[in-house]
């Protein structure tokens, strides 16, 4: 995903004047609006790869490819000549589902997984200490006195 974000936010640069095309009349600024959200797809590349960040990161480009799917939509009703939109509205049956597909991907690599992974080193932590508890009771002694007592209590006279 990092990669694919590192190459359309260069498309944000080298293509710009189709990505102004493809936002709506109402979008003020679109040339800064294009460079804003291709520095927002290197820093989410960049997000993706710091443990600290990538549950943020996640979050935020679900919500990011949720209001930038208005303009491949656009993009796609006036055909700009960009990233298959020239196909015109046919291409929106390919381009919606590979959007929902992303997002689906982000989710569960970027929280689900995340989620089993912090819920797996709590429980390796857990267990850690439990062994931790029965070897401190070792120390004292405690295991040799336990073992002690049930030999003698299940001593055989013979």
């Amino acid at each position: 995903m990092a990669v694919m974000l590192v190459f359309t936010a260069l498309a944000h640069f080298n293509q710009t004047e189709y990505m102004v095309e493809m936002l709506p009349d109402m979008i003020p600024y679109k040339k800064a609006t294009v460079y804003i959200t291709g520095i927002m797809e290197f820093l989410a590349a960049i997000g993706l790869f710091i443990k600290k960040t990538v549950k943020i990161t996640t979050y935020l480009l679900i919500l990011f490819y949720l209001l930038i799917l208005p303009a491949n939509i656009i993009g796609s009703l006036k055909q700009v000549d960009l990233g298959g939109m020239d196909a015109g509205a046919p291409f929106l049956f390919f381009r919606i589902p590979l959007q929902v597909l992303f997002m689906v991907w982000i989710y569960y690599f970027g929280i689900r997984k995340m989620n089993d992974h912090d819920t797996t080193n709590k429980l390796h932590n857990h267990m850690s200490d439990k062994r931790t508890e029965i070897s401190e009771l070792g120390e004292f002694g405690l295991i040799g006195r336990i073992k002690s007592n049930f030999s003698i209590n299940n001593a055989s006279p013979v």
